[in-house]
């Protein structure tokens, strides 16, 4: 687009009003009476110089051409706030807003272009079956919708639908209005201007027009690019300062008059239809030059800007002119920034259809785009074929005749593209026929066309092509259904998602998602999904009739990817919304769910483990998948378990598996359930999927270690459990104990049974049972020996020294006793014990008359004495 032009019984009425709020406007924002004053065009600082050593064309490829940096104005710094009272100030002055329509210079007709030689004549790439091009199912559902502006809002023909979403909110920014959304519920947030309101520190005056709205989740900021309508005209930029839009969110607003940059040139052009891409090192910004007083097509210009620069405060430009070498030259036409999330990018693109040709698409790469950007040739690359759209045919169309009253099919132009693991995605609109395939001479309906196209290599390549058009053998042209203006974006799992819209002569206007799987087979999208609602509104207004050339419409769209989850895509699109009006509408396209949940292995995990890893199994049909968009993402896949269990870590084994890593500490005994949830939000639930088992008991000691029946004994270990443990006594024959009571999951006392010989003998061992584990079994219970007294603390709180496992007791590998206080017992009552180099505390024998033993000294215990603790 470039400027307005008012419908001329209007024009008297509007142009008094307009030179009113132009007055009330100088005399109330400083700032822009200042640019107003300097209406001069800015002077070209001088051009950056390489760092000494760098290498520059040597590094390039062959036929590059290294650009010129051009140092801009310092920004000019605004808080919402301080804008929005402005715009409430003028919304005091004009309060109605006028309809305009956004009058573009004439393109080239491309519609006798010829077909590039090598283009093959199909819907598809790889060839496919026309019924197979649209297949009949839809990937992607429709989640949440919310208005955005109308008409009324606006009062231009048409908006140039833009839009992009953020952590928390959607930003719109259409041809005369700015607004913020809360994602989540669609209501309106700090700032709602006009664009003339919100650009007026930097737009010298002049209108506004042909908004582009990035959020750019490298460095977490806002971008909003348009352009003045004065030939020459400034390319005006606007900078938030984080990724939350409040009131007090600064702005920096940044421009350049579009023939000051280096190399200077084109002075009697109008910059026209500014594309943006963002990358880690710069924004790409793509334009159309319509030059001299009739403002002819006279080729693409693109320029790059220095994002680091930028983020600091200084606005660094590089021009490439002369893309397409003249108006009919070959190049890109309408050059599309390309976006691109890879942190570590040093390459950047532009792609656009070929000036010169059908069926042929166009790259340019640009390098060291964060330095001294440099500029591949053009790199041709054959698609599909392609043709000039048609005028949209649309329900109650009152146009008398002809062409009178359809709705502006534009061109075949590209109207946005993204850069994914070096794969270019894009599309755009082309005439075609009942089988999808471009005819320039018959085409009946319209078709949105998609590319996804290598570039990892010196010479990029065609992955595949697809087409959604109306493919109803019914259809003709009267009444085949129209898909135009298309834009589409890539998520992280390989998803393809589309926006377009819709409209035939029976067919009210309305927006469309439609979409493709990774796994999809190549050159098919999905079946598309209506996310409007118009059953019975009709687009005649009276501000565009339509009568000398097809109703404005589009001019363009935008799909973005959540940076929170980097799955859950955003489309905004336009459709009828009311009698004579349009309303662009945001909507919220779901990535599938997650597959359910079929198994896990292994199926039970014992209780009581800190780390135990488990790999959990499902089923998907149509694309449901388990995702994890990496650390540098606020929202993550979750796995939670019932019952204590504890998730340490989660690893996306591919789509339908999860190795989970878990914790059985403090967990419940039994069948427990599984939840696991995208990071969108998207969950499967099973409930007995894993069980936690008790683990087998273990015995670390048993005190007494002699006793008679009717005694009882403590006996310390693991894995008690209350109410389910046993206790035999005995070898070949098990003897239970009298009773057992489980004083907590460590400890257990038993009362010993009764004892005798042969089958009842209760000698030798001890077994700790709990049903449907494996037993514990330890020796060393002597049945109906002298009882060796009670302690008089509690085992073992205390330990001695040389009891080298410190379960304390005394065994013959306990060795090299250095102090205790022993008293000798002539009877054997206790465990033998190796007696080295032990000599008593004190010499006169004060403490238990302790006796020096010699190295090698065998000695019974009757007691033993530690610190203030007797055994």
């Amino acid at each position: 687009m470039s400027f307005f032009r008012l419908p001329r019984p209007l024009f008297v009425l509007v142009l008094t009003v307009g030179l009113f709020i132009w007055t009330a406007l100088v005399l109330t924002e400083p700032q822009l009476a200042q640019n107003a004053a300097k209406s001069m065009r800015s002077k070209p600082a001088p051009a950056a110089r390489p760092a000494k050593g760098k290498p520059q064309i040597e590094t390039e490829p062959l036929g590059a051409v290294v650009g010129t940096p051009w140092k801009g104005l310092p920004p000019i710094r605004e808080t919402t706030d301080q804008i929005m009272k402005r715009e409430q100030a003028q919304l005091k002055r004009s309060p109605k807003q006028v309809e305009s329509e956004e009058h573009e210079p004439r393109y080239p007709d491309r519609s006798k272009l010829p077909q590039s030689g090598d283009a093959p004549a199909t819907a598809s790439w790889p060839p496919r079956p026309k019924a197979e091009v649209v297949r009949s199912f839809a990937p992607q559902a429709v989640g949440t919708t919310f208005a955005g502006p109308t008409l009324t809002d606006t009062g231009a023909f048409p908006p140039d639908t833009m839009g992009a979403v953020g952590p928390t909110q959607f930003l719109v920014g259409v041809n005369g209005r700015i607004r913020v959304y809360d994602k989540a519920t669609g209501a309106p947030g700090a700032l709602n201007s006009s664009t003339n309101t919100f650009f007026s520190s930097v737009r010298n005056g002049s209108g506004t027009s042909d908004p582009r709205v990035r959020f750019d989740r490298l460095t977490n900021r806002w971008f909003i690019i348009i352009i003045n309508v004065s030939t020459p005209n400034r390319v005006l930029l606007a900078v938030s300062d984080g990724p939350t839009i409040t009131g007090s969110t600064v702005w920096s607003f940044f421009f350049f008059l579009h023939s000051d940059v280096l190399p200077a040139g084109e002075e009697t052009c109008l910059a026209d239809y500014p594309t943006l891409g963002i990358d880690a090192k710069a924004l790409y910004i793509g334009v159309n030059q319509f030059c001299g007083a009739q403002q002819t097509f006279s080729g693409t210009t693109a320029f790059v800007v220095n994002k680091s620069t930028l983020l600091a405060g200084s606005l660094v430009v590089t021009a490439f002119r002369g893309l397409t070498g003249g108006g009919s030259g070959a190049g890109p036409a309408t050059p599309q920034g390309v976006d691109n999330f890879d942190p570590n990018a040093n390459v950047g693109y532009l792609i656009g259809t070929d000036n010169a040709s059908l069926g042929r698409l166009v790259v340019r790469r640009i390098s060291d785009p964060g330095g001294i950007p440099s500029i591949s040739p053009n790199i041709f690359l054959t698609v599909p074929a392609t043709s000039n759209p048609i005028t949209v045919r649309h329900f109650g169309n009152t146009g008398s005749g002809g062409q009178a009253g359809r709705l502006d099919g534009l061109d075949d132009r590209l109207f946005a593209a993204h850069l994914r693991n070096g794969r270019i995605w894009t599309a755009h609109n082309i005439g075609v026929n009942l089988a999808g395939v471009a005819d320039t001479l018959t085409a009946t309906r319209n078709g949105s066309r998609w590319y996804e196209i290598d570039v990892t290599n010196p010479t990029p390549t065609l992955v595949q092509a697809g087409t959604l058009f109306d493919s109803n053998p019914e259809s003709d042209i009267n009444t085949a259904v129209n898909f135009w203006i298309p834009t589409v974006m890539v998520s992280g799992q390989g998803h393809m998602a589309m926006v377009a819209c819709q409209a035939g002569g029976n067919a009210t206007i309305n927006a469309v998602i439609a979409g493709r799987l990774a796994t999809d087979d190549l050159g098919t999208i999905g079946a598309p999904t209506q996310f409007t609602v118009n059953t019975s509104n009709s687009y005649n207004p009276t501000g565009d009739s339509g009568f000398f050339r097809p109703r404005r419409w589009g001019d363009y769209s935008y799909v973005s990817v959540d940076p929170m989850d980097d799955m859950t895509m955003w489309g905004i699109q336009e459709f009828c919304h009311a009698n004579n009006s349009y309303r662009v509408d945001v909507v919220k396209i779901m990535a599938p769910p997650p597959p359910s949940i079929t198994g896990c292995t292994p199926a039970s995990v014992t209780a009581g483990q800190a780390s135990v890893t488990v790999t959990i199994s499902g089923s998907a049909s149509l694309g449901e998948a388990f995702f994890e968009p990496g650390p540098s993402f606020a929202k993550h896949l979750t796995v939670q378990f019932t019952g204590g269990i504890t998730v340490n870590s989660v690893t996306v084994v591919n789509a339908t598996t999860l190795s989970v890593n878990l914790s059985t500490v403090g967990a419940q005994i039994g069948s427990q359930g599984v939840l696991i949830t995208n990071p969108d939000g998207q969950s499967r639930s099973v409930s007995g999927i894993l069980a936690v088992i008790q683990p087998n008991p273990t015995v670390t000691q048993f005190y007494p270690v002699a006793s008679t029946t009717g005694k009882t004994i403590t006996i310390t270990g693991t894995n008690f459990v209350n109410g389910n443990t046993q206790v035999f006594f005995g070898g070949a024959n098990l003897v239970p104990a009298t009773s057992v009571t489980v004083v907590n999951g460590t400890t257990l006392q038993a009362v010993v049974p009764a004892s005798g010989t042969g089958a009842t003998n209760i000698n030798g061992f001890l077994t700790i049972r709990v049903p449907g584990l494996t037993d514990a079994t330890t020796a060393g219970f002597a049945a109906n020996a002298p009882d060796p007294g009670n302690p008089t603390a509690i085992f073992p709180e205390f330990v001695l020294w040389g009891d080298t496992n410190g379960d304390g007791m005394f065994a013959t590998s306990d060795v090299s006793l250095t102090r205790a206080f022993l008293l000798a017992q002539a009877t054997p009552t206790a465990r033998q014990f190796l007696a080295a180099n032990v000599v008593p505390a004190n010499a006169n024998g004060s403490r238990g008359d302790g006796l020096p033993l010699a190295s090698n000294d065998f000695a019974f215990l009757r007691a033993v004495s530690f610190g203030q603790a007797t055994f």
